[in-house]
């Protein structure tokens, strides 16, 4: 089918796509009259960044796709004239969404060859003088490049429900361009409902259609990512940088060659900066932004000072990171040991506390054993299985509820059976209390101790960094961290413990890579 009629068929849509759209590939083509304009000057562009609705269609662009058809008060003045840029941008490609863990996680669209000239000009250099050369200029989209005409919300039907934050903002980006650096928009675009390849949702559709406005109106070649779900791809989780060094990769560069740091550096702008409330202006809806940047070591500017030339402002990151942490050296010695007689020994603390590697370090090579509620399910089967190993000679525990604790009693093996619980209050201690009187052995307590923000920290690092040979985790529901600090009552000796509950802190354990991840901001 010609370009013609497939405008022609488009046009009858009034206003939808027909079902030749592909969802995959929207593109913001020239009028056919055009075909010839690399033979003669291209017409000149309107300017990008006049207000919503002052450019009017040029009437040899009537005969367009509907969707990328200047309408009235649509914020792509420039689409109005149908040229492209001297680069020769005129399309958005969007190919297969990148993947986390097998899942589709990640849209990229490509309009033109964003790092063609900066990698054709690296390659002129010496090879020895290539490293540190190529300048990445980043942008989040939605509070930083446009905003919604109306509300507080885009609409997921209108494509053509933007509008510039700022009057220079198209023009800003594309002279950005013009001055050697490579554009990228990196934006968070979570979906509530996994994103289908085959069938993607019509928000998802507009989102791609609007990136093609978008981009015709700053009409210059650029990389577009968007994060679709909370995994590795969604900022402050360095994916989307990643996926932007894999495409230079893949154009010939070297992710040596950009320059982060020192004068002349790559940048990142974006609105989620953690500012407080200033006046009548409300605070920012979050800091993701310029964490991404912290994670990066990318200045980082906000949409008032890249664009307007506005002072830095006051900011309050939330979270938890290792710099923080006040004591992070490993102990000589651990803060509680393997018993040389039989015991029961409870493990306090949330999830993603480092109970397992704690178990893994010092108690499994001395024979502890533990019967696992996540594995077994529910209570009645961990009591069969306790009832079993009773009958064997073995000394038992039983965990109340689904989550991460250990209770371990070694038998005369020695070796010990434990259970999966987190053990928060004194009714639930109060059973393996109990219980180690029952079969004559003494009882002892660990209590891992970290504040609700690691918590969540390390939940998202396991979650959405490669752990190796460790199985895949799952992000732990906020909720359910909430519950366990709510309810916590820390263990004393007074319970019942044979001595004071030992107090185990949190050290990460990883090599020099492992450990440079989990210093990262994670959520």
């Amino acid at each position: 089918m010609s370009a013609s009629t497939r405008a022609t068929k488009r046009s009858a849509a009034a206003g939808e796509s027909s079902a030749e759209d592909e969802p995959i590939q929207l593109v913001a083509s020239r009028a056919k009259k055009l075909k010839s304009a690399a033979a003669k000057p291209a017409a000149a562009m309107p300017a990008a960044d006049a207000p919503a609705g002052s450019a009017k269609p040029a009437p040899s662009l009537r005969k367009l796709a509907p969707i990328f058809t200047p309408r009235a008060a649509s914020g792509a003045s420039a689409e109005a004239s149908g040229s492209t840029t001297s680069s020769g941008s005129a399309r958005v490609v969007w190919r297969a969404p990148l993947r986390f863990r097998g899942k589709p996680g990640c849209l990229l669209g490509v309009c033109g060859a964003p790092f063609a000239a900066a990698v054709e000009k690296t390659l002129a250099l010496p090879e020895n003088e290539r490293e540190q050369t190529i300048k990445v200029a980043a942008f989040d989209l939605d509070g930083t490049l446009v905003v919604p005409k109306q509300g507080t919300w885009p609409s997921p039907s209108d494509p053509y429900d933007y509008k510039p934050v700022f009057a220079n903002v198209y023009k800003r980006v594309r002279e950005e361009y013009e001055s050697g650096s490579v554009i990228v928009i990196v934006s968070n675009q979570k979906q509530t409902t996994p994103y289908d390849i085959s069938k993607p949702a019509k928000k998802v559709l507009t989102w791609q259609q609007k990136i093609a406005h978008i981009a015709q109106a700053i009409g210059c070649p650029m990389l577009v990512l968007a994060a679709l779900a909370d995994d590795r791809f969604r900022k402050p989780a360095p994916g989307m940088w990643d996926a932007t060094m894999q495409e230079l990769e893949v154009a010939g560069g070297k992710r040596a060659w950009v320059k982060v740091g020192g004068d002349g550096s790559s940048f990142y702008v974006g609105d989620a900066a953690g500012r407080p409330a200033r006046g009548r202006i409300a605070k920012d809806h979050n800091d993701t932004d310029r964490k991404w940047a912290d994670n990066l070591g990318l200045p980082f500017f906000t949409p008032e000072q890249w664009f307007q030339g506005g002072d830095a402002e006051d900011y309050k990151l939330k979270g938890w990171r290792l710099s923080w942490a006040k004591d992070d050296a490993e102990p000589s010695k651990p803060a509680i040991a393997p018993a040389s007689s039989p015991e029961i020994l409870v493990f306090v603390g949330p999830p993603a506390s480092g109970k397992t590697s704690y178990y893994r370090n010092h108690f499994e090579p001395a024979g502890y054993e533990w019967i696992n509620q996540d594995t077994l399910g529910k209570r009645d089967k961990c009591i069969a299985k306790a009832r079993e190993a009773l009958q064997k000679g073995k000394s038992v525990v039983i965990g109340e509820r689904r989550s991460c604790a250990r209770l371990c009693i070694p038998s005369d093996a020695p070796s010990c059976l434990s259970t999966d619980n987190t053990n928060r209050d004194k009714a639930t201690r109060a059973f393996y209390v109990k219980l180690a009187a029952e079969r004559g052995v003494p009882i002892r307590c660990a209590w891992f101790e970290l504040s609700s923000e690691q918590v969540v920290h390390n939940s998202y690092y396991r979650a959405h960094h490669d752990l190796g040979h460790e199985p895949e985790r799952n992000l732990i529901p906020g909720i359910a961290i909430g519950a366990y600090f709510s309810a916590l009552q820390v263990p004393t000796q007074d319970e019942g413990f044979a001595e004071p509950p030992a107090v185990v802190k949190f050290r990460f354990q990883g090599d020099a890579a492992a450990r440079e991840a989990y210093s990262k901001w994670w959520q």
